[in-house]
């Protein structure tokens, strides 16, 4: 006499689909191209249901080139976009302006992650304020790279 037996195996898919704003969440190191320095930046991810009055869940970015923190929108395609709030405040107080830097070039000068790999293309500017600040004027357009460590 045989017996034949088999095994119905389920399979569950109960894991959530990872949210734009999940997948920046992170510790990278960082590379910033003006001081030829490395860094470390932390991302959080911030629901849209918190703090910020964004109408789409938005990053914040803790140690931005060793000055900043600070939110920004992730769209719905998983790119930082949208308005930066300005003025930001360094860590020794000076203003700046943020925007992202598009130039002519939309497609491949947005920021977003590449993999394991972060792009920032951004526009630093303290055009407003240098002077009541009593610092030199500077304009800065910069793409700050990096890897996700954690």
């Amino acid at each position: 006499m045989f017996l034949l037996h088999s095994c119905n195996k389920n399979i569950v898919d109960d894991y959530p689909e990872e949210s734009n704003c999940d997948r920046f969440a992170g510790k990278y190191l960082m590379y910033d191209p003006e001081n030829d320095t490395n860094y470390e930046l932390i991302i959080d991810c911030v629901p849209y249901e918190s703090q910020y009055t964004y109408s789409e869940d938005s990053v914040f970015y803790d140690n931005f080139a060793n000055l900043f923190s600070f939110g920004h929108r992730v769209d719905s395609e998983g790119h930082l976009d949208g308005t930066i709030i300005i003025p930001l405040t360094d860590k020794f107080g000076r203003r700046w302006n943020f925007s992202n830097n598009y130039g002519f070039d939309y497609e491949n000068r947005i920021n977003v992650l590449v993999g394991d790999s972060i792009y920032l293309y951004l526009n630093i500017d303290n055009t407003a304020y240098w002077q009541e600040d009593g610092v030199p004027y500077q304009s800065i357009t910069s793409v700050h790279s990096g890897v996700k460590t954690h």
